[in-house]
């Protein structure tokens, strides 16, 4: 981009200086986007998730002691 604006007289600055400039914005933003929306596409996750163990089941309760006063 600052190729462009270097080699370019004054004159044309703002003219097809300008519409390229911002086209090859446009350009590399939507490149950029299309990336991302690749990386997030349903089914990019490479391996299933692995199971958990089940838990132990929980201890039966006994009643507390009581305490000696």
């Amino acid at each position: 981009m600052a190729e462009a604006l270097v080699d370019r007289p004054d004159a044309e600055l703002f003219r097809a200086v300008e519409t390229d400039l911002r086209d090859a914005a446009h350009d590399l933003a939507t490149a950029a986007q299309q990336v991302a929306a690749d990386g997030r596409k349903k089914g990019a996750i490479p391996d299933p998730a692995s199971s958990v163990p089940t838990a132990n089941p929980t201890p039966a309760s006994t009643p507390t002691a009581r305490a000696a006063f």
